[in-house]
């Protein structure tokens, strides 16, 4: 079953973040801002996933979905996570809010690079 925008808002207002603005690696873009704080499991997949961003419907929805990908992965499959691929599955988000997608994607990138590195 295909999840929509209005699905993923639902379940980030549901969401306990656990780490503070401090531990996320922030990423602006113009009037938005995306932070993602990750852990790593004995395997070397991303176990847990926490995020913060400015209040926008569409934003908290695509970070709550990157969120919801994130979990489980290994890092090729982390990284090959691309905004285009998220724009596809979600078809509603109108083109002034695509710009959204980049933004998430950007700031989960960021995260994973200072995880594993």
């Amino acid at each position: 079953m295909r999840h929509d925008v209005y699905y993923y808002f639902q379940q980030a207002c549901r969401r306990d973040n656990r780490n503070s603005a401090e531990a996320m690696h922030w990423v602006d873009e113009d009037d938005a801002r995306a932070g993602f704080a990750l852990s790593l499991d004995a395997n070397g997949r991303i176990a847990a996933v926490d995020y913060r961003c400015t209040t926008c419907m569409t934003l908290v929805a695509l970070c709550e979905h990157v969120a919801e990908q994130l979990r489980g992965a290994t890092l090729e499959q982390a990284l090959s996570l691309s905004a285009g691929e998220l724009l596809c599955r979600h078809p509603e988000v109108p083109t002034i809010r695509r710009s959204r997608a980049h933004l998430a994607v950007a700031a989960a990138h960021a995260a994973l690079k200072e995880i594993y590195s």
